[in-house]
């Protein structure tokens, strides 16, 4: 029988995984068709935008489709987006102030291109588990290790205000990934000064969607940026 969940999360008749667990989860192999997924309380609702885009990157990742592009090219086109989005990034904040914030640190290919790109700047980054190649991470004073939303409350407690996040967090799993997006898109969102941008490898939710280069498919990256005025 299914128990009645808390204050605004849904019924479940399982043990509630957050998104940041389901995610590590997916990581660490554990993942089956029996854990229930839910956001927390906080998480604003899903749009149904949010919910087409999922079905968009089910598809794409189908493997069944006949015209499925390779994973190969798949990769590239996804690091062409990462590339192009972070250059016109750049171009786009110049006049603003506030530090860049690198959500996901990876093996430290993006991390490494902001800092050539953006020198004068601050670079945060959020990681839960740091395994970068050693020229591509970040000093110790400028690294938060730990679950994204723990690092983004740290950084908000500092006063710590950016003009570009990168996000790249997921495991290549809509369910999973879209919710966690999601459920991280307000702590984001606070951070950012007027007119900042946000580049993001998943849909996010409560900021304005943008145009972002030409050489970025739809789909393959997502744009946001803060209104100037709230």
């Amino acid at each position: 029988q299914a128990k009645k969940g808390k204050a605004g999360e849904p019924a479940t008749g399982g043990k509630v995984t957050p998104p940041n667990m389901l995610a590590k989860k997916a990581l660490d192999g554990k993942l089956d068709a029996a854990t229930p997924a839910v956001v927390h309380a906080k998480t604003p609702s899903i749009p149904p935008s949010l919910a087409r885009r999922t079905e968009i990157r089910k598809i794409e990742n189908d493997t069944s489709e006949k015209d499925r592009m390779s994973r190969l090219d798949s990769m590239i086109r996804r690091l062409q987006a990462q590339r192009d989005g972070i250059e016109w990034a750049a171009r786009r904040i110049s006049d603003l102030g506030g530090d860049v914030l690198e959500v996901g640190l990876g093996n430290g290919r993006t991390y490494d291109h902001l800092r050539e790109k953006l020198p004068e700047r601050e670079i945060w980054v959020i990681e839960r588990e740091p395994a970068a190649h050693p020229k591509s991470t970040p000093p110790s004073d400028r690294l938060l290790v730990g679950e994204a939303d723990a690092g983004l409350a740290e950084l908000a407690r500092r006063g710590v205000r950016v003009a570009l996040i990168h996000y790249d967090l997921g495991v290549g799993i809509a369910d999973v990934d879209h919710p966690l997006a999601a459920g991280l898109s307000p702590a984001m969102a606070a951070l950012l000064v007027p007119g900042g941008i946000v580049l993001a490898n998943n849909p996010l939710v409560g900021l304005p969607e943008i145009k972002g280069p030409d050489t970025v498919p739809l789909e393959r990256y997502f744009f946001y940026s803060k209104p100037d005025a709230e």
